[in-house]
């Protein structure tokens, strides 16, 4: 084990500086593997639960329609569902058979082919083993950052708040949610500790589950002068780790040029989806634009699904808004040097609230997307040693993670 790997736990401070004393920091003398077995046992812990919840809903989850009951593979298959057809097509197919399919980036089908080889049941089992596999990893990766960051109380909040979420379950449902959060954190971890060639390995796998993986860049480059202090002359060779990061997505476009002549197909796919971009902010501001004139038509104003699932999309993003102007200032704020911890959300929420789907669809998605910025959790944990808060989130957020899971269980609408 390198030196780095036995450094300390770094004290949480408080606005102004000093000791969080409300934060259970780890003894001086503790070496990270204590630190890691702490993570694997919470996280263990936090993912069984989690399971046990999704079989439960997943199995009672058909009472609502009061229709027949389904056979347990029929329950199972209710995942087979929005974006996890695209990665089981892509894994038996490929993306020949199906253009629109190179919105989804290669790495998730990839592995998940890779199971679907060695397991038995077939391609919607693999894809949900790789998920929950990763989510697994994401939940020890998030406890040891925080517990790292800014004590253990406020890791075992923060992965509590994470997987109550209520997407947290498109960590377990065949998407390449928990693959795209597992490699972005890891490489916030490993920037955070100087391990800049892993950082730079874990940004390139990030980048090619998702785009926006490819993200965490800016973050980290924003560490790595940080660590220099601001100084050029104190860069040194492994600043080349950050050409490693774009390097999934340079060989997603050759192969694009190369299998489907054109170099951009993959952007080119997403007009299927009539994504179109504006300006930074407009994304929020129009569903509340939109809401009001709908108050204040004549005649009673009746809430429809579009409204509803909308509200909860603007609600969230707002809020992970105002929980990232908290990480700058007020008493939950974070250290200057833990500064790319907000940068590592904000350059992504702008890039979420620029676009927009279809002509309706203004956040489609974002809640989901929330899941892959860490900040708003840690802010929220530190806010959560309120007990009044503490509860607040937790039993409003599995109420409706469960109302969300049961939704998409039965394609009753569109969730996120």
């Amino acid at each position: 084990m390198s030196q780095l790997d036995t450094t300390v736990v770094i004290p949480t401070r408080q606005g102004d500086g000093s000791p969080d004393v409300n934060d259970t920091l780890t003894d001086v003398s503790e070496t990270a593997g204590g630190g890691w077995r702490r993570a694997a046992y919470a996280a263990l812990a936090t993912w069984t639960a989690a399971l046990a919840m999704y079989a439960v809903i997943t199995v009672f989850a058909w009472r609502l329609t009061k229709a027949q009951t389904p056979t347990i593979p029929e329950m199972f298959g209710m995942y087979k569902w929005q974006d996890a057809t695209f990665y089981i097509e892509i894994m038996e197919l490929g993306y020949h058979n199906n253009p629109d399919s190179l919105a989804f980036y290669p790495l998730f089908s990839m592995v998940s082919w890779v199971f679907n080889v060695v397991l038995p049941g077939g391609p919607l089992i693999a894809v949900a083993v790789v998920s929950a596999l990763c989510a697994f990893v994401t939940l020890m990766l998030l406890f040891r950052f925080v517990d790292m960051e800014f004590g253990t109380e406020t890791a075992h909040r923060a992965l509590l708040y994470f997987a109550a979420f209520p997407m947290a379950f498109y960590l377990y449902n065949g998407y390449n949610a928990s693959m795209c959060v597992m490699f972005i954190i890891g490489a916030m971890y490993a920037g955070r500790r100087g391990h800049w060639w892993l950082a730079g390995v874990l940004t390139c796998l990030a980048g090619s589950t998702r785009l926006f993986g490819l993200l965490v860049a800016v973050a980290l480059a924003y560490e790595y002068m940080r660590q220099r202090d601001w100084n050029v002359r104190r860069i040194r060779w492994d600043v080349l780790s950050f050409a490693i990061m774009p390097l999934g997505l340079v060989a997603f476009s050759v192969y694009c040029r190369v299998v489907h002549g054109d170099w951009l197909a993959f952007v080119h796919a997403q007009d299927s989806w009539k994504r179109a971009y504006g300006w930074p902010g407009q994304s929020l501001i129009e569903p509340f634009r939109r809401l009001y004139h709908a108050v204040n038509e004549d005649g009673p104003f009746i809430p429809n699904e579009y409204m509803t699932i909308t509200a909860f999309e603007a609600v969230t993003v707002l809020l992970v808004l105002v929980l990232v102007v908290l990480g700058f200032v007020g008493p939950w704020k974070v250290r200057r040097d833990q500064w790319f911890l907000l940068i590592a959300t904000i350059v992504p929420l702008i890039l979420v609230t620029s676009t927009m789907i279809g002509d309706q669809r203004w956040l489609t998605s974002a809640p989901r997307f929330t899941l892959e910025w860490l900040a708003p959790f840690v802010i929220l944990a530190r806010i959560g040693r309120n007990m009044f808060i503490d509860r607040l989130v937790l039993m409003l957020a599995l109420s409706l993670q469960a109302i969300m899971l049961a939704t998409f269980a039965l394609h009753v609408n569109w969730v996120a």
